[in-house]
C-alpha cells in the first residue's frame, strides 16, 4: 500500500508488442527515426504534417458518423484512421481508433470516441511542437 506521502500511484500500459514506449509518450520516436532513415527527415516531416491534418479533421469526422448511427461507415473510417497515425509512430491515438472501431453502438462508442479526440488532441499537440522544434534524425534517434 502507498502513503499519502509517496503521492497517486501511477498507472502506466505496457505494448504486448515488441515496440514498447515510455510511459505517456505520445510519439514513438524511434519508429519515426526508422521511417526517417527510410524515407528521409524531409518526407516524414510532411508526413507529420499531414498527420496534423488528420488528428484535427478526422475524430470530429467520426462523431458525426456516430451521431448520424452510420456505425458501419465510422468502423472503416477509424479502421483507415488507425492504420495512418500508427504509421507515424502515433501508437496510443492508433490504440485508441481501434477501440473505436471494436467499440460496441451505443455508450461504449461514445466513450471510445470521448477518448479518441483526447488522445488525438494531445497527440496533435506533440506533433505540433516536434515539427516546430525543426527537429532531425540525429535529434530523433537521441529522443528515442
Amino acid at each position: 500500500m502507498r502513503n499519502a506521502a509517496q503521492g497517486p500511484r501511477q498507472e502506466t500500459a505496457t505494448l504486448p508488442s515488441s515496440r514498447r514506449q515510455r510511459p505517456a509518450q505520445i510519439i514513438d520516436f524511434s519508429q519515426i527515426g526508422e521511417l526517417g532513415e527510410a524515407i528521409g527527415t524531409r518526407k516524414v516531416k510532411k508526413l507529420l504534417e499531414l498527420a496534423c491534418i488528420e488528428l484535427a479533421k478526422r475524430p470530429p469526422a467520426m462523431r458525426q458518423l456516430a451521431d448520424a448511427n452510420h456505425i458501419a461507415l465510422l468502423r472503416a473510417e477509424a479502421h483507415g484512421f488507425k492504420g495512418a497515425v500508427a504509421s507515424v509512430g502515433l501508437i496510443s491515438v492508433a490504440r485508441t481508433a481501434k477501440a473505436v472501431e471494436l467499440a460496441l453502438p451505443g455508450a461504449e462508442l461514445f466513450h471510445s470516441l470521448d477518448r479518441l479526440e483526447s488522445e488525438a488532441n494531445r497527440a496533435l499537440a506533440a506533433v505540433r511542437s516536434f515539427i516546430a522544434a525543426g527537429a532531425t534524425l540525429p535529434d530523433i534517434a537521441a529522443a528515442g
